[in-house]
Formats: structure tokens, sequence, C-alpha cells
């Protein structure tokens, strides 16, 4: 299979088998991921009980750099 581009949390738990399932990374499990990844994420949620938003949003706060952020008195 190709290498794709992911950009879905639920990737951090999940291995693409092919174009149609993927793999667990936690338990092995094979499922399905042809139409969405709504299966992948409930899996994760429900068995292993990690919530991917929360995880999202921890991931984003820790990668910000306040140096970065440009202010807006600067443009006016």
């Amino acid at each position: 299979m190709s290498q794709q581009r992911r950009f879905s949390a639920v990737w951090q738990y999940m291995t693409a088998f092919d174009s149609t399932y993927a793999v667990c990374d936690v338990c092995k499990k094979k499922l399905s991921y042809k139409t969405s990844l709504t299966n992948l994420k409930k899996h994760v949620t429900g068995v292993h009980g990690i919530n991917i938003a929360e995880r999202v949003d921890q991931e984003t706060e820790e990668t910000i750099d306040v140096n970065d952020v440009v202010s807006l008195s600067s443009y006016i």
C-alpha cells in the first residue's frame, strides 16, 4: 500500500492494513474504515477508553509557541 498522509488523531492508535481495513495498535483487532473513520474512533474510545478529541486538544496546546503568535495591535 502506498503511503498516504493521515490527519486524524485516530491514526496514533491504528495502522492501515490496506485501503479498507486498519489494525488497532493496542489490541491488534482488524477494523473497517472503508467509508469513514467512525468505526476506528468508536473502537479506540469504547474499548480502550481513549478520548480522541481530548488527545488532539492536549497536543495542540502543547505545540503552540507563544512567541509565534502575532499581536493584532500591530496591524491596527
